[in-house]
């Protein structure tokens, strides 16, 4: 991996400017707040194989063609559709930047989410964690039958059971559940939050703080950036609920002796395929046939 980024360059590119305007919802006001911003892009080839995996917060350096002086440093702050970069430089990089120039451009990944997964990973080889990482057993807690209680004819039979299934155990192991592909299929945008959530931990959430935690979409991450969540805010009685869908992964890791042993299945492939879940018991497992835009009804418990 060190190798891929240390070897690839871009050379003799022309950087053009962007205007962006980015919204963000205010903590204040409940409105969205626009910022205007100015970004470099720049084309990049879309195979993955020939260039480094690219991710929000990775670093960029720009340097005039020719030039031996100091790079510029930006920050990544998007791939579009994996062949346009945008990059956030600070001002002494547009001061001196004009269309006709022309630079070399390489880039470094941002260590804070590795770091994060390592700590995880560190933090997962707790014994707690082994019934949450390898489940082998056939049973779980219960909680009582009046705490589940719940009453909404909006959804299907496969949804209620899924809702009361949720709300009826407590602790490990996770509960699974699988999403239709042809419906996964027509999103493009995942929001993934698994690394954010060390920051919870980071300002003084405690272990156990959360009855539940939902890894939504956890067959499209690493299993390392699943684990951060589970590592920093999971205890024994914490309910853990994966969501996925079969083969919706890159198969991409960081690690090429892991790529080269394939071990390259996401969290929630790998549980997929153990008992009790590749049985479809419906007390670990919903396999959901359809997935109706039902959300708001779903929240309603």
């Amino acid at each position: 991996m060190n190798q891929k980024w240390s070897k690839f360059k871009l050379e003799n590119i022309t950087l053009k400017l962007q205007q962006v305007s980015i919204f963000k919802l205010s903590c204040f006001t409940e409105n969205h707040e626009k910022d205007n911003k100015t970004f470099v892009t720049f084309e990049i080839d879309s195979c993955r194989e020939r260039r480094p995996f690219l991710l929000s917060r990775d670093f960029a350096f720009a340097r005039p063609s020719g030039n031996k002086t100091e790079p510029f440093q930006g920050v990544l702050y998007r791939v579009v559709r994996s062949t346009t970069v945008l990059v956030e430089f600070s001002e002494d990089f547009y001061a001196q930047h004009h269309s006709s120039r022309r630079y070399d451009v390489s880039f470094s990944f941002n260590r804070v989410c590795l770091k994060r997964a390592h700590q995880a990973v560190e933090a997962a080889s707790d014994p707690l964690f082994k019934s949450y990482i390898f489940p082998d057993c056939d049973f779980r807690k219960r909680l009582p039958a009046s705490s589940t209680a719940c009453c909404n004819y909006k959804l299907d039979a496969a949804q209620t059971s899924m809702v009361r299934q949720i709300l009826a155990f407590q602790g490990p192991p996770p509960y699974l559940i699988e999403g239709p592909l042809c419906e996964l299929q027509k999103h493009r945008v995942i929001l993934s939050t698994y690394v954010s959530t060390f920051w919870l931990c980071n300002e003084g959430i405690a272990v156990g703080h959360f009855s539940h935690i939902f890894l939504v979409d956890a067959s499209s991450a690493t299993e390392p950036e699943a684990m951060v969540a589970l590592a920093n805010l999971a205890n024994e009685k914490t309910a853990v609920i994966v969501t996925g869908a079969p083969a919706n992964h890159s198969g991409w890791v960081r690690s090429d002796i892991a790529g080269k042993n394939e071990l390259m299945d996401s969290y929630f492939e790998r549980l997929r395929k153990r008992n009790p879940y590749n049985r479809l018991d419906s007390m670990f497992i919903t396999k959901l046939v359809s997935v109706k835009r039902k959300s708001d009804d779903i929240d309603s418990f």
